[in-house]
This record gives C-alpha cells, sequence and structure tokens, in this order.
C-alpha cells in the first residue's frame, strides 16, 4: 500500500497518513497434476479471448481432505503456468505451477 503525508496547517502533532494505491503481489500457486489440470487450461485460453476476470477462491486442505483455510480474490487473471516435467525415471511427483494476478481480497 502507498501512503502520502499530509501535513495540516496549525496542527503540529502529526503528519496524516493518507493511503493512496493498494497493489496485490501475484500469487504462486503449486500442486500435484490431477484430471483438473485441463481445467486450468481451458480457464487460460478463456481470459486469452476476453472473457471476464473471475472471483476466484484458494483453499488449503488438510491430507483428509477438511479445509484449514480459504481465501476469495478478485478480478483473477492468470499471469504463468508451468506444466510438469516428465521424467520416468524419477519417483517425485509431477506438478504444475500456476501464478495468478489479482485486484485484492474478498469479505
Amino acid at each position: 500500500m502507498e501512503i502520502e503525508q499530509r501535513q495540516e496547517g496549525g496542527n503540529n502533532g502529526f503528519v496524516w497518513q493518507l493511503p493512496t494505491r493498494v497493489t496485490f503481489s501475484h500469487i504462486r500457486l503449486t500442486r500435484p497434476l490431477t484430471p483438473d489440470t485441463s481445467k486450468v487450461a481451458k480457464w487460460i485460453s478463456s481470459v486469452q479471448t476476453g472473457i471476464e476476470r473471475p472471483t476466484g477462491q484458494i483453499t488449503a486442505l488438510r491430507a483428509d481432505g477438511s479445509e484449514v483455510a480459504r481465501w476469495g480474490l478478485l478480478d483473477v487473471l492468470p499471469v504463468s503456468w508451468q506444466g510438469p516435467s516428465l521424467d520416468a525415471g524419477s519417483p517425485s511427483v509431477a506438478t504444475e505451477v500456476l501464478e495468478i494476478a489479482h485486484h485484492g481480497f474478498t469479505d
């Protein structure tokens, strides 16, 4: 958040600290590759064709699938997507990385 300072005439006790512009950093999400990966690709394509930016949610889950926390995001836009590096000789799980921009949080 950017802050603008204003001095009020006759008030020497403090300087007003006023918010002027709020910016939000990008969010980087990493998850194992799932059948839903195709939905991510479809969403990225829809944004490129001019469909409105949606409100989105990020939900953190426990291993049993129960919810730990949830964040709502305004006007979500994909910034980048990185697909998995497939290596048959590697025992690691294939993951995808999605980076998104947004205009703030919902209540």
